[in-house]
């Protein structure tokens, strides 16, 4: 199996796992735990930069490597709206270790991270076609 094509599966296999952390956020959401719908989202944003990391070739297994990347991924397409983002996932990440945050200062921060998962999304989508279009996959 070239590498490309295992960087496929793991993604393929990554993304249902990402999907099941997403599902387990919306659950946590909506019951107001605070600690858990953190855990999850910050799960569901970090599990797609890996996998973007992936198609990159970087196997991103710290916390700081993720955050570098992400940070560099929002600089070279111009996007340091998305830096904020960023900040604001890492914030929900520390509240699940600390549950510090209040209730609006916690909203925000779950729309922005539900924003980034967004656009993160759309990068793993855009970096799979060209991916499967450069291996005729």
């Amino acid at each position: 199996m070239s590498q490309t094509a295992k960087a496929l599966a793991d993604i393929q296999k990554g993304r249902i796992e990402e999907a099941h952390l997403f599902s387990n956020f919306e659950k946590y959401y909506k019951t107001k735990d605070k600690v858990k719908t953190s855990e999850f989202l910050w799960g569901s944003v970090g599990k797609i930069a890996y996998l973007i990391g992936l198609l990159y070739g970087q196997k991103l297994g710290k916390h700081g490597e993720l955050v570098a990347f992400l940070r560099n991924l929002a600089r070279e397409r111009d996007r340091l709206d998305v830096l904020d983002w960023i900040s604001a996932a890492e914030s929900l990440h520390s509240n699940f270790y600390h549950n510090w945050m209040d209730s609006e200062v916690f909203e925000e921060n779950i729309q922005k991270a539900v924003r980034l998962r967004m656009w993160l999304l759309e990068i793993l989508e855009r970096k799979l076609e060209e991916t499967r279009s450069a291996s005729n996959i």
